[in-house]
């Protein structure tokens, strides 16, 4: 017997969110995360976000690091919402938290 590797190919339908398991938790969620790193700055940041359809729910958002500090008090930049309503016509490619952060920008 010989094992193979599935296949699998991303395709514009993974550019929204997916219909939940039949079976999935409550808590269900799907994710994006972009990071970036500026080694000459000292720098290190991501933006994400999290999905949460079956609790109609959205949140996230983006930290940037640097040599400074660690908390969230001490960051460069530090902006995170969590639990707030999806919208109904939402469109992952486009997804806007109310403090600006955008995954299009």
């Amino acid at each position: 017997m010989t094992a193979t590797t599935p296949e699998f190919v991303l395709s514009s339908n993974d550019d929204t969110l997916h219909v939940p398991p039949g079976n999935a938790d409550t808590w269900w969620t799907e994710t994006f995360w972009f990071t970036f790193a500026v080694p000459e700055r000292e720098l290190f940041g991501n933006f994400y976000l999290y999905f949460r359809p079956l609790l109609k729910s959205i949140g996230g958002g983006m930290t940037i690091f640097d040599c400074t500090g660690t908390t969230p008090w001490e960051v460069p930049y530090y902006s995170q919402q969590h639990h707030l309503p999806i919208p109904d016509d939402l469109d992952m490619r486009d997804a806007r938290l109310p403090a600006g952060c955008s995954s299009s920008s």
